[in-house]
């Protein structure tokens, strides 16, 4: 089933070298290799950033038929 993500879920692997600066955008350096990310239902590509007040808006949608695990 589809996964929908929170900006909180990405705070605990947030590290600002300088200090005091909050989590701003992701950068999709990676993709799962069994679905698809998805901002607002339209596909995430390699290198998009998605600013931090649009991480609510971002899901995983797993592979038709694909059940296990999947990272990216």
């Amino acid at each position: 089933s589809t996964l929908s993500f929170a900006a909180s879920d990405f705070l605990t692997g947030y590290q600002d070298s300088t200090g005091g600066n909050q989590l701003v955008h992701l950068r999709i350096d990676s993709l799962p290799n069994h679905g698809t990310l998805k901002l607002n239902s339209v596909d995430v590509a390699l290198g998009d950033e998605i600013p931090a007040a649009a991480i609510n808006n971002l899901t995983y949608v797993p592979a038709a038929d694909y059940s296990g695990s999947d990272s990216f």
